[in-house]
């Protein structure tokens, strides 16, 4: 739908694209693409970095990624064998001495619980399915819950709380977990994600229309938001009191 309205609208939507170099040019931006595969460049009047945790248009252009803390995630994927009526839609979050676990229900016959601690506290091997399956042993309901299914992959991610050191500069700006990506736990990526574009459109609007304050208030907000929300994460975190000698806790405690 996205991709229809931007291709009505005169605008054109590359799938499979990587950005491999951009450079400030008359007018812009010229941005060199791999396109399936095929090198092509492209002019744009503006940049808006939309990459994710990788911030990798931002980064290009000198910005640095400052990290909050060391949270990692390992997924598990389970076939779910049960009878679909007996299955629970909701997500569940379980503390654990080490950690933290939450798990859902995917739309395909599938359950994911995934398993959220500090890397340095993983073994070596992050996907070692043994330490996985022992720190599962620990849990009360998220055990009850899986039992049963069979599991099929784990896969690891960064699930960290960081921000670049600057979301925006001439002619660019960074939006959603590119600018500031937030702990699984506040339940927040998407709505932050969605409401920094809008408030991203603004200051790309009043930018080209000549207003050099929309982009520094666009990282003030940004700025603000996230301090805001790790105020908000050590209240949640400081909650959990039952493991005090616990290295993960304690971080957050």
């Amino acid at each position: 739908m996205l991709a229809q309205r931007a291709e009505e609208q005169g605008a054109r939507v590359y799938r499979g694209a990587d950005v491999t170099a951009c450079a400030p040019s008359p007018g812009g931006w010229q941005v060199a693409v791999s396109i399936g595969g095929q090198p092509s460049a492209l002019n744009a009047a503006f940049l808006v970095d939309a990459t994710g945790r990788a911030a990798s248009v931002a980064r290009r252009l000198g910005a640095r990624r400052v990290t909050a803390d060391r949270l990692t995630g390992i997924a598990g994927f389970f076939a779910d064998r049960r009878d679909p009526a007996a299955r629970d839609s909701r997500t569940l979050v379980e503390a654990a001495p080490d950690g933290w676990w939450y798990s859902a229900e995917l739309p395909d016959d599938r359950l994911i619980a995934v398993y959220l601690t500090d890397a340095d506290l993983l073994p070596k091997g992050r996907l070692d399915v043994g330490y996985w399956q022992a720190r599962l042993a620990q849990t009360t309901h998220t055990r009850g819950r899986v039992s049963g299914g069979a599991l099929e992959s784990l896969r690891a991610f960064n699930a960290n709380s960081s921000r670049l050191d600057r979301f925006s500069g001439p002619g660019w700006l960074a939006v959603g977990d590119a600018a500031a990506a937030v702990d699984p736990l506040s339940s927040q990526g998407i709505s932050r994600a969605l409401e920094s574009g809008l408030q991203a459109a603004q200051a790309i609007e009043q930018y080209l229309g000549g207003n050099a304050e929309g982009l520094p208030a666009y990282a003030r907000w940004l700025e603000r938001g996230f301090e805001d929300y790790l105020r908000r994460r050590a209240i949640y975190y400081g909650w959990e009191r039952r493991w005090p000698d616990s290295v993960f806790w304690q971080r957050r405690q």
